[in-house]
């Protein structure tokens, strides 16, 4: 157990801390004794809270605005019955996390998706900043015209197999 976390009651949304590895956290409902709910790629499924832990430090999830405990088993439980209810694991659109929000919610959110996601905004803008610079680097150093330039630039990020697997450098 995490350490501010306190005593572990059926319709708590639990997550294992993953961070150590550099993977995303893993959210499920505790429904007691008999074990954890969680969804992944293998579906809606049920497991002891060993196998749902496994060495990660475990967590619980405390969301604003809450169902009653009875609720959060309940919904989990009626996915558990009929996991073709709930759909297929999407990582953006419908992973554990939203599983599990909704479950204790009803709403399907992901605060890992939403991270991701603004980081990757932020790392494209990054890259476009990075890729103007290569752009005019290359057109100083090799005197071709900037328009040529880019258009060859263009031309590789439409088709990456001209690119090749690897040493993606060197071929404009």
């Amino acid at each position: 157990m995490g350490n501010n976390d306190s005593r572990i009651e059926p319709g708590d949304i639990l997550y294992r801390d993953n961070k150590i590895v550099g993977l995303a956290n893993h959210y499920g409902v505790y429904i007691g004794e008999e074990g954890v709910i969680d969804f992944s790629r293998e579906g809606v499924r049920l497991s002891s809270f060993g196998d749902f832990a496994g060495q990660y430090e475990i967590h619980i999830r405390r969301y604003d605005r809450m169902r009653s405990k009875e609720e959060i088993v309940e919904t989990a439980l009626y996915y558990l019955k009929d996991e073709e209810e709930w759909g297929e694991y999407n990582l953006v659109f419908n992973n554990c996390e939203h599983f599990a929000s909704f479950c204790a919610t009803g709403e399907k959110k992901s605060g890992q998706v939403k991270k991701a996601v603004i980081a990757g905004a932020v790392g494209v803008g990054v890259a476009a900043v990075v890729g103007l610079t290569v752009i005019g680097g290359m057109a100083l150093m090799t005197r071709r015209p900037r328009d040529e330039i880019v258009e060859t630039a263009l031309y590789y990020l439409k088709d990456e197999e001209e690119w090749g697997e690897y040493n993606r450098v060197g071929r404009l």
